[in-house]
């Protein structure tokens, strides 16, 4: 009878006090998850984007390598004005026709002529320069510089159309654009084209796309450009700053000549003339490491485009590759490519520290 009772009583169940216990276990186990997997979402994004950065570096330097030319019709940074038509499709500076009219940089655009929808990181650690044809000292950017761009096989580059980018900021982002502009460039077609605001565009990373024809589109406001020094002509573009001491420099691997222990922060001083330059361009769809010149995407070495994921939905999202063209004293030959950024203007390093949670 004993062993009966006793039986009965150890298949009763747990007890209050050791369901407690259970659940009490089960919450710290719970909690332990929850701290094992709080920013794993954001570390997943660090990792993929440090991915995107080493396999579209690689990708560049296997299609100049099997080609013997760098891509084109990269993505300028640039806004810019210019003629009355900037753009005549099939005509001036269209595609590798020589153009005659000069573009001039959005003036009320950020590092002197930017596209606004940059992240303001990146925006901080570059420029717009427009070269100086036979500059020797003291300056930014000389057409040798562009000649090596061209040397190399960047003979073509993207701008977007100033209307476009100063039809920036809506009212709910604190802007004042409240509707579409029309642009001074024509649509693919020919025909007149408008675009709403930059920050309310439908695909950004696109903005550099021709404009779609009609009115109530809001995608493409950008057209290609032969890129041009001449005594005439010198199209704008972007060069990454060097910082004080060059420090811009080194970090990504440039050798900031005479900069170095010098508190000059910019190429505009006779202590600059030999750091290297480098210039910055947005690696778009429409460059021919992904895109062979038929308008659709898959012809090049790349089958898709990476953009990178850690922004805000409007910003410009796409990887920055960055061409060494020499110092001003002694300009490269052929520009060859230093290093891809990511959007904020990060190097690899960079993200790879916050890939592993070395950096935040």
């Amino acid at each position: 009878m004993h062993h009966r009772f006793s039986a009965l009583r150890n298949q009763r169940g747990f007890t209050l006090l050791e369901l407690l216990v259970v659940v009490a276990i089960l919450a710290i186990i719970a909690g332990g998850l929850v701290v094992a997997y709080d920013g794993i979402e954001e570390l997943s994004k660090n990792k993929q984007q440090s991915n995107a950065m080493a396999a579209l570096d690689e990708a560049i330097r296997n299609f100049t390598a099997v080609t013997g030319f760098a891509p084109t019709e990269f993505d300028s940074l640039v806004a810019v004005t210019g003629s009355t038509t900037l753009l005549n499709h099939g005509g001036d500076g269209f595609r590798g026709t020589p153009p005659s009219n000069a573009l001039t940089p959005d003036a009320s655009a950020p590092g002197g002529g930017l596209v606004e929808s940059l992240t303001s990181s990146l925006q901080g650690k570059v420029q717009v320069a427009i070269p100086v044809v036979g500059a020797t000292t003291a300056t930014t950017l000389s057409d040798a510089h562009i000649a090596a761009l061209r040397e190399a096989g960047i003979v073509s580059v993207r701008y977007v159309d100033a209307t476009g980018n100063g039809n920036e900021l809506s009212t709910t982002r604190g802007g004042t654009c409240s509707g579409s502009a029309a642009l001074a460039i024509p649509a693919q077609d020919g025909t007149a084209a408008s675009v709403g605001c930059l920050d309310q565009a439908d695909i950004p990373a696109r903005i550099f796309d021709f404009p779609r024809e009609g009115n109530g589109r809001n995608r493409g406001r950008g057209f290609a450009r032969e890129l041009t020094a001449n005594a005439t002509v010198q199209d704008p573009v972007v060069v990454w700053r060097p910082g004080s001491g060059g420090i811009n420099l080194t970090k990504v691997g440039a050798d900031a000549g005479s900069m170095v222990g010098n508190t000059a922060s910019d190429y505009t001083v006779a202590a600059a003339d030999t750091a290297d330059r480098l210039v910055l361009f947005g690696v778009g769809n429409n460059t021919s490491l992904f895109n062979d010149g038929s308008g659709a995407l898959g012809g090049g070495e790349m089958s898709s485009v990476p953009t990178y994921a850690k922004l805000e939905r409007w910003q410009y999202p796409r990887y920055i590759a960055a061409y060494n063209v020499g110092s001003l004293s002694s300009p490269a030959e052929k520009a060859r490519l230093q290093t891809v950024l990511d959007s904020r203007g990060d190097f690899l390093d960079e993200e790879l520290a916050e890939a592993s949670g070395q950096k935040s």
